[in-house]
C-alpha cells in the first residue's frame, strides 16, 4: 500500500473515531428509496427478517443488495434503503429492543494491507424513519497476521438504556469503538448519561 492511501485509511478511520467519542450523537433519516404498488413486486421479496406485522428487513430488493427496512402501508409498502457499506459485508438478524427500535449488527471486511475487520451496531427507530450506526469492533492485523490493533464494544439493552463496555489492544488505542458508558436515547439523540472508566 502506498503512503497516499495509508495516510487517507488513518483520516477516514480518524473521523468516525471522532465522532464515536461525543457525548451526543444524532439520529439520521432512513433514505426514501422507492414504493411498492402492487403484489406481483411485493412477492418478488424472498428473503424476509420478519420485525411485526408492519415493518420487515431484506438484504436483497428486485436486483439490488444491501439493507432495507421495508414498511407496510394500507395497500402498497414503502422502502426504506440504509446502503452505507460497499462491499464485503454479512447483516445480521434484528433484535428487537422494545416496541420502537431494533439493532442489527453488521461485519465488513476491508481490502488494503493486512487484515481489516469491523463491525457496526444500528439503531433503527420505526416510529421516526431515523437510524444510529455506532462503531462496534476494529480488528486491524498486519501481513503476517500479527495485531496491530484492536477493540471491541459490548452494547446491552435494558431497562431503555444502552450499556456499553470497551476493551481495546493496545489499550490507548480505541479509536474506532464506541466509548464505555451508559446511553440513552432522547429525541433523537444517542446520549451518553454515565460516563464508564
Amino acid at each position: 500500500m502506498n503512503k497516499y492511501a495509508l495516510i487517507f485509511c488513518f483520516l477516514f478511520w480518524g473521523y468516525f473515531a471522532m465522532a464515536q467519542t461525543n457525548d451526543i450523537m444524532e439520529f439520521q433519516s432512513i433514505r426514501l428509496h422507492d414504493t411498492i404498488k402492487t403484489k406481483q413486486t411485493f412477492k418478488t421479496i424472498n428473503e424476509v427478517d420478519k420485525i411485526n406485522d408492519t415493518f420487515f428487513f431484506t438484504t436483497k430488493y428486485l436486483k439490488e443488495e444491501g439493507l432495507f427496512l421495508i414498511e407496510k402501508r394500507e395497500s402498497y409498502w414503502i422502502v426504506y434503503d440504509y446502503n452505507d457499506f460497499a462491499s464485503n459485508y454479512v447483516v445480521g438478524k434484528h433484535h428487537k429492543l422494545n416496541n420502537q427500535y431494533v439493532s442489527i449488527e453488521i461485519n465488513v471486511s476491508r481490502s488494503g494491507y493486512g487484515i481489516n475487520l469491523y463491525s457496526w451496531y444500528l439503531i433503527f427507530d420505526l416510529k421516526n424513519k431515523t437510524y444510529l450506526t455506532l462503531d462496534k469492533s476494529s480488528y486491524n492485523a498486519d501481513e503476517k497476521n500479527i495485531v496491530l490493533n484492536k477493540c471491541e464494544s459490548m452494547i446491552k439493552f435494558k431497562n431503555n438504556t444502552f450499556t456499553v463496555i470497551r476493551n481495546c489492544l493496545p489499550k490507548n488505542e480505541c479509536g474506532n469503538c464506541i466509548e464505555s458508558g451508559i446511553y440513552k436515547v432522547k429525541n433523537g439523540k444517542f446520549i451518553k448519561i454515565k460516563s464508564s472508566h
